[in-house]
């Protein structure tokens, strides 16, 4: 077994969608280290402090969250980690702080694209119902920024890379060993 697998402990979360479970991972270093925090849901919640459990943490031993990316799968618990700093590219702070003009913003390409696809007329309310997208998501801002080449503060050799993609600030990490 590699010393990464030692400090890189997968923890699997349920989501209420057909996409199935999602993987956060407990790094173990000169931080505590929560990539990534689930979905906002009660079952979410309870599988994320029982398999803390049987790694020997709480989730007040979390010292710093980092995050991929913005989806709710990944970002809905982040609100339970008030005092630890959260990490995670820049262009995440706006789907989490999710202020008046990102909110218009996002009603207007999402009522822009319904229109061009022949949404029916009856159910664009849908379209603009952007607020519901974050149901199960988390609001708290990011503290920190992470960027390409980046390292992940408490964890030498571990290096964040930007993976656009899948979200316009996805980030994956990186340790050469």
């Amino acid at each position: 077994m590699s010393s990464i697998t030692r400090v890189a402990e997968k923890i699997i979360i349920p989501t209420p969608f057909a996409v199935g479970d999602v993987n956060t991972y407990l790094l173990k270093g000169d931080a505590l280290t929560l990539v990534d925090a689930g979905i906002k849901t009660q079952e979410a919640k309870e599988a994320l402090e029982r398999q803390l459990k049987e790694l020997g943490y709480r989730l007040s031993d979390i010292e710093q969250v980092i995050l991929t990316h913005h989806h709710s799968d990944h970002c809905g618990l982040i609100d339970v980690f008030q005092e630890a700093p959260l990490y995670g590219h820049e262009d995440n702070q706006r789907y989490l702080k999710r202020e008046p003009a990102f909110t218009k913003e996002q009603k207007d390409y999402f009522t822009s694209m319904a229109k061009q696809f022949g949404v029916p007329p009856q159910l664009m309310k849908y379209a603009n119902d952007v607020e519901s997208l974050y149901t199960y998501s988390g609001s708290k801002s990011l503290t920190h920024f992470l960027k390409e080449g980046d390292w992940i503060p408490g964890h030498p050799g571990w290096r964040a890379m930007e993976t656009f993609g899948h979200s316009q600030g996805h980030l994956s990490f990186y340790h050469e060993e």
